[in-house]
């Protein structure tokens, strides 16, 4: 009869854990008004931090085998143009750019402040 009543409540426990979890969603959608008009505020202070725990083993870009490595290189170096959040391509470090041959040679016209 033991191991029964200990069946028993640890069933009744798991039980109420999961309808804790359940009710605390529902309470939340009295909030949910509020919450969305201060989704619609825009984010100026984003700041990720990250602890470099080694050194680099190269500088090139190329030859970076682990992805840590690869994301802090990458904080070194800007390219001639890169992709806004809109995901559309906007100049970097090039002002402006074109091709004359259908796209097998291109020109770049680099900002006079580099």
């Amino acid at each position: 009869m033991n191991k029964a009543m200990k069946k028993a409540l640890a069933l009744s426990m798991a039980a109420a854990m999961m309808l804790s979890a359940c009710g605390s969603s529902s309470s939340g959608s009295t909030s949910s008004g509020s919450s969305s008009s201060s989704n619609d505020k825009e984010i100026t202070n984003l700041v990720t931090y990250k602890l470099a725990t080694a050194e680099l083993s190269t500088f090139n870009l190329l030859y970076s085998q682990d992805n840590s490595i690869f994301e802090q290189l990458t904080n070194l170096v800007d390219g001639l143009a890169e992709t806004n959040p809109y995901g559309e391509v906007v100049p970097c470090l090039a002002e402006s750019w074109e091709t004359t041959d259908g796209g097998l040679t291109w020109t770049y016209h680099l900002r006079k402040d580099i």
